[in-house]
């Protein structure tokens, strides 16, 4: 998870008449000179006005890439929790006209170490790995100017932060459809179907969950059960949404270091109200996904795992 990749070939340029004095922006104290833990973005190094290279990277193949971000627009923070978030640089695009991106964040404070947020930009757009941008030739747009909350991100699709140095405060009481002891079995996208061993000493043979003795916590006593979120041998709960009849729950992983491919920092669980179905996926949820329809990546392949769940009661694991 490292990386924010856009693949955009059609750009979408808007005018406005609004005016911002660049550098007036400067991000919450929450954020300023932090470093913070994106779900869907992975690390993004706040300085008292930008987000500084290396973090959130958003990748144009034709016309270059953007790794640096101001504070746009911090006026409706306090009132609405929106910020708006511009690329430093500008970009040649069609015709050579020069183009900015725009990110527009609405949050939502969890604890003092966490957030959700949800991106007031219009729609999925396929060109951008389905991701959700908006584009300008103005570089002193507003949040009233870039936001469009009518097809804003809703649902499923809240992207979590945490903050790195204080990650254990973020940590929440998982939604009670998790709460209990389970066996579960887990089948990955591609078919393959694991932490299933009739050797265990279960009463269905499956691999066990422990969401009782700390009710904030996902504990696997059997390393197969890593399969289920990409992580080492316990994930915390750091956030939820209910959608629909699906709970879904932003999983946060404490171990030290996490490579992107083999071990992640974030996943994203949806389950079923009845707690015996789930799917799961690395970083954020995405729309598509339910508890019982697996997650989709840009090119609309499924992708995560599905697991079904034996909620059962023992003393002792």
């Amino acid at each position: 998870m490292g990386h924010f990749v856009f693949v955009v070939i059609v750009i979408y340029i808007f005018a406005s008449s609004s005016q911002l004095i660049e550098g007036s922006c400067t991000w919450p104290a929450a954020f300023a000179n932090q470093v913070w833990e994106d779900s869907a973005h992975g690390t993004l190094t706040f300085t008292s006005s930008e987000i500084s290279a290396g973090g959130l990277v958003v990748d144009y193949t034709v016309y270059g890439t953007v790794d640096t971000w101001i504070c746009q627009d911090d006026s409706q923070y306090v009132s609405n929790n929106i910020l708006l978030i511009r690329s430093k640089s500008s970009f040649l695009g069609l015709a050579s006209t020069p183009f900015y991106v725009y990110f527009c964040l609405k949050l939502t404070t969890l604890t003092s170490s966490s957030f959700i947020y949800y991106l007031q930009n219009e729609p999925e757009i396929q060109t951008a790995n389905k991701n959700r941008v908006k584009t300008s030739n103005i570089d002193t747009s507003t949040a009233s100017d870039v936001c469009d909350s009518a097809n804003a991100a809703t649902g499923q699709e809240f992207i979590t932060l945490v903050n790195q140095a204080s990650a254990s405060t973020a940590y929440t009481q998982c939604p009670s459809v998790l709460l209990g002891h389970f066996e579960f079995n887990y089948t990955a996208a591609g078919g393959t179907e694991t932490c299933n061993d009739p050797t265990q000493n279960t009463p269905n043979g499956h691999e066990r969950m422990d969401v009782c003795t700390d009710k904030t916590k996902l504990d696997f006593p059997y390393p197969c059960a890593t399969s289920i979120v990409n992580a080492a041998a316990e994930v915390h709960c750091v956030a939820s949404v209910t959608s629909g009849s699906d709970t879904f729950v932003a999983l946060y992983n404490p171990q030290a270091s996490v490579d992107g491919s083999t071990t992640f920092r974030f996943s994203c669980l949806a389950i079923s109200s009845n707690s015996l179905q789930a799917t799961v996926v690395n970083n954020s949820c995405t729309s598509a996904m339910t508890s019982s329809n697996l997650a989709v990546d840009a090119s609309n392949t499924q992708i995560g795992g599905s697991i079904v769940f034996y909620p059962y009661a023992y003393d002792v694991i």
